[in-house]
């Protein structure tokens, strides 16, 4: 499973192009997905994120959007995806 996490804070909802490193065959299957997330949602996993590559020390919590110190995250989110098979 990969995991590629970013914003489109410089293309504007515009068309990207993504360098893809394997090696694909003919009846490979290709599956993408594109999790749409709002912004607060964004934040929330970034920060998730950066604590995760610290080791899991972070000085607080992931920013979150409950009103107490609690460790979580209350929210939804839409799940585009395609799949090709190789020809």
């Amino acid at each position: 499973m990969d995991f590629l996490f970013g914003a489109d804070k410089y293309s504007d909802g515009n068309l990207q192009d993504y360098e893809f490193l394997q090696r694909l065959d003919v009846t490979d299957t290709v599956s993408i997905e594109l999790h749409h997330l709002d912004k607060s949602t964004y934040e929330y996993y970034r920060t998730l994120l950066e604590a995760q590559e610290s080791g899991g020390l972070a000085p607080a919590n992931p920013i979150n959007n409950f009103e107490k110190d609690v460790l979580g995250y209350f929210g939804a989110f839409s799940v585009t995806g395609n799949e090709v098979i190789v020809e």
